[in-house]
């Protein structure tokens, strides 16, 4: 080795490791603790940073979900609303011919009464969709919404939800579509609902094509109802069917506005949390 390349061996500063090995193989005590604390020190404010980098994501993370669920839950609080004011309706008709079928002179109304009668086979279903909390509850990441309560409540408010929404759909199939549709069929009614074009675009454009084929003035047939006698047994069948609808829309309606106001509530929540991590 040259003379020169030992020189700058020597020169060269020790590694820590090697001089905490020198210090221990001189038995420099104080030496080796600072290294040590040194290391120490560093380790902890290198995870201190990671900590603190990753607090900072998890929040603002944290902020986009509550305002991802904000918006959801305003897209519920219509589609409530829409089942709110086609039950209201429906709760309507079948009181109207509840009280309409109390007096004497009500074969004379045939055609109203056809048309309650149509509007009552109709229902809409309800279906409440968030997908940023299928999003939190399927990658785990529920947690990151720091407050207890808010998780809870919101665990607690989209089981309410899926109950509400499996109680109406087995009312609407059993009540509506088994029975109230197999006594329409029965009873010789023709389906000619007077609501139509409020149960959506669907529906409505179904409508457009109805009046394109057969005309908006198109005479509907003599439904078989309004040929019985006053005392006839059909007609005593007809009041029964309207308290079951009745009772199907009054059930609706209670479940959905009970469900929208919990869903007002969880928005103020919410908004309330999102204030706190601004």
């Amino acid at each position: 080795m040259k003379h020169s390349d030992a020189e700058a061996l020597k020169s060269t500063p020790p590694s820590i490791p090697g001089r905490i090995a020198g210090a221990l193989t001189s038995r420099h005590w104080s030496l080796v603790a600072i290294e040590l604390l040194l290391i120490v020190a560093g380790i902890m404010v290198a995870l201190s940073i990671d900590d603190w980098v990753q607090d900072h994501e998890n929040q603002r993370t944290e902020r986009v979900y509550l305002g991802l669920l904000s918006r959801d839950l305003d897209q519920m609080a219509e589609s409530l609303q829409r089942y709110i004011d086609t039950e209201s309706h429906m709760a309507m008709a079948s009181s109207t011919v509840i009280r309409k079928l109390s007096d004497d002179g009500y074969k004379i109304e045939a055609e109203l009464l056809r048309g309650y009668l149509s509007d009552m086979g109709m229902r809409r279903t309800l279906q409440l969709v968030s997908a940023t909390y299928t999003d939190l509850t399927s990658t785990g990441n529920l947690h990151l919404i720091r407050s207890q309560s808010l998780r809870d409540q919101l665990l607690r408010y989209f089981a309410d939800v899926s109950r509400t929404q499996l109680v109406i759909e087995k009312n609407n199939t059993a009540f509506i579509d088994n029975m109230y549709w197999s006594f329409m069929i029965n009873a010789g009614i023709t389906w000619a609902p007077t609501n139509w074009k409020n149960m959506g675009p669907v529906l409505n454009q179904s409508q457009d094509y109805f009046n394109q084929f057969l005309g908006p003035d198109i005479a509907y047939p003599n439904d078989a109802l309004f040929e019985k006698p006053l005392d006839a047994e059909i007609w005593n069948e007809t009041r029964r069917m309207c308290f079951l609808r009745l009772r199907v829309s009054s059930t609706g309606l209670s479940l959905s506005e009970t469900l929208m106001d919990q869903t007002k509530q969880l928005k103020l929540a919410i908004e309330e949390e999102l204030r706190n991590i601004e």
